[in-house]
């Protein structure tokens, strides 16, 4: 019986795991918990644009959490559909950042860019706290640099695709938090204020669609 996921997707879990376990793996994972938390805040201001919405600002805190702040009508629908963007946007982002970078629909230096340019629209229109503007701005000028430059292999090879499975398992370890008492206020919260059913209904429902999610592009790439 064959292995069901890819090498290099496999290589990537392994990785992020290993590293997260030695006493320095926070300190080497730091950035990409940041970039997890922006991926995950910018989903929740596109879905509020895309449901008609108003962002006012997003904040990133050095303890990699966020908080994006909007205006939009009660409509339960559309504040679900907000809640549930962060968790499994920054999931689906991962997933296609480690599909693009395993295939030949675009370039790793395309890429790179593309995710810088983002990475610094969003600063320019929402980002309003000191730490989230340097931080970004550090982050999208660092991924802009590196696309402009002929890419070493080990970038293409494994830098892009850690980044993407990094930040779809990211969102899985964030997930946990939404259990227990320390988690009033998250988005599992906002989904029980708004359906009733209780907010680790929510959380194990985002975890399996994120497990899901990311079994199927390591499968389909192997």
């Amino acid at each position: 019986m064959t292995w069901p996921l890819s090498t290099t997707f496999t290589w990537s879990i392994g990785a992020c795991i290993v590293i997260s376990l030695l006493p320095w793996g926070n300190y080497a994972l730091y950035p990409f918990k940041l970039f997890t938390t922006w991926v995950h805040e910018l989903c929740h201001a596109l879905m509020v644009i895309l449901v008609g919405g108003k962002v006012t600002q997003i904040t990133l805190s050095p303890d990699t959490s966020g908080l994006t702040q909007f205006q939009l009508s009660s409509s339960r629908i559309k504040q679900s559909l907000v809640a549930s963007a962060g968790y499994l946007g920054s999931c689906a982002v991962g997933c296609l950042i480690y599909y693009l970078s395993q295939t030949q629909h675009l370039s790793p230096s395309k890429l790179l860019l593309g995710l810088g340019s983002v990475m610094l629209l969003s600063l320019l229109i929402w980002v309003r706290n000191l730490f989230g503007f340097f931080t970004l701005l550090t982050m999208s000028a660092g991924l802009i640099y590196l696309s402009q430059k002929p890419l070493p292999p080990d970038v293409v090879r494994y830098f892009i695709p850690f980044l993407g499975v990094q930040t779809g398992l990211q969102t899985l370890l964030d997930l946990k938090g939404l259990f227990g008492p320390g988690s009033k206020g998250s988005d599992a919260h906002t989904m029980q204020s708004l359906f009733w059913l209780p907010a680790f209904f929510w959380a194990l429902l985002w975890i399996a669609i994120s497990v899901w999610s990311l079994y199927w592009v390591g499968s389909m790439l192997r």
